[in-house]
């Protein structure tokens, strides 16, 4: 279990999220970067682990963590919508 920074390599914007199953092609689910690869195409972003977690309750933490502290949800740096963790529903992160 992740935390995971996809980064696109044109612009330099990211996103931060989870993957439980540290799926190396998987980048991430959210509405922005979904629309942000269909743009640039998949080559063009990079998915590096910012951190490992044993927990899904630590997963979440660390989501709302690395979010704020990277500033994801700003327009200019980031593609995340929401603050990440547990009360994110499947639907919501979208």
């Amino acid at each position: 279990m992740i935390i995971y920074k996809t980064t696109n390599k044109i612009n330099g914007k990211f996103y931060i999220g989870q993957d439980t199953k540290n799926n190396s092609s998987y980048l991430g689910s959210g509405k922005l970067i979904l629309a942000a690869i269909v743009k640039y195409g998949k080559e063009n972003f990079i998915k590096e682990t910012i951190e490992t977690c044993d927990t899904q309750e630590r997963l979440d933490e660390k989501e709302i963590f690395w979010i704020k502290e990277l500033n994801a949800i700003d327009r200019e740096t980031g593609y995340n919508l929401h603050t990440g963790g547990k009360g994110m529903t499947a639907e919501r992160r979208q």
